[in-house]
């Protein structure tokens, strides 16, 4: 009875043991991600209609214990600040680049869009982003607007510079829109999600044509349950604020964005048609 009593403890102990891994493993941290390079002109507009966004893989995925497929990768780490995130959103981020612009799309499946209360955190990108002098920039496309709320502006991101040192706005562009049908800052109805897109000039931040790759980190914060005029940390327990990212929180520790180089034409001076048997070839069509 004693014998069986080890083997049942220690079965318990390897299986606390192999959650417990399974729990710290949630996050593949990928040291770098590739930015494809688009074979066709990228309009930022949200709808992520050129075919170049289907092959952006593999690609990033934010959000606690994602379920993922071959072609995604989780994040580095994250944190819940407040609440019991009842409403778990995963985003997926995907990188371009065409020339001397990087382009990063964001699609969340969150059903609360919002403000954290009242902080100047809100849904959607935090980014930092290394310019050739080796200074951080900061950029922002995020839902931390709620006197937007009940407005025609209130299904667009607020897109702004931050930081010390922000990336003026003159050098990227940035848009965010909710998902039809659903609305922000409107705890009322449940979201549809939202998506933002970008457009970051790699030659206003110092890098020339021949850069291989940047280092950034990024934020993507998810606040749920919070009407518009609440306190960040009061109420009830499905009021929440989730954080993940790729690189570190506040952009002490940085990834690797490769830029696949852009293919120029073939162009061969000659090319050879090779010969077949008489009756070889079918002309029809």
């Amino acid at each position: 009875m004693r014998a069986m009593s080890y083997k049942i403890s220690s079965l318990v102990f390897v299986v606390v043991v192999l959650c417990g891994a399974t729990a710290l493993a949630q996050y593949n941290d990928p040291a770098s991600m590739t930015a494809k390079a688009a074979h066709t002109s990228i309009t930022v507009d949200t709808k992520l209609s050129e075919p170049d966004w289907q092959l952006a893989t593999p690609y990033l995925v934010f959000g606690p214990n994602p379920i993922l497929t071959a072609d995604q990768l989780s994040v580095t780490g994250g944190t819940l600040i407040w609440g019991s995130y009842p409403d778990t959103s995963h985003t997926s981020v995907k990188f371009l680049r065409n020339g001397m612009k990087l382009y990063i799309a964001i699609q969340s499946d969150d059903k609360s869009i919002g403000r954290f209360g009242d902080s100047w955190e809100g849904d959607g990108l935090f980014m930092q982003i290394k310019d050739a002098s080796g200074s951080l920039r900061e950029l922002h496309v995020y839902y931390n607007d709620d006197t937007r709320a009940g407005t025609p502006r209130a299904d667009s991101a607020v897109v702004e510079s931050g930081g010390g040192k922000p990336v003026p706005l003159t050098q990227w562009q940035g848009i965010g829109l909710v998902n039809t049908p659903g609305t922000a800052y409107d705890t009322t109805k449940v979201g549809t999600g939202y998506t933002l897109e970008l457009a970051i000039s790699l030659d206003s931040l110092g890098f020339t044509p021949d850069v291989q790759s940047i280092e950034a980190s990024l934020d993507i914060f998810d606040a749920d349950g919070y009407p518009p005029g609440a306190k960040a940390f009061e109420g009830p327990p499905t009021r929440a604020f989730y954080k993940t990212w790729w690189g570190s929180e506040w952009g002490s520790a940085l990834r690797t964005i490769n830029l696949e180089p852009q293919r120029p034409y073939d162009d061969p001076p000659v090319t050879t048609a090779k010969s077949v048997s008489f009756g070889g070839v079918a002309i029809d069509g």
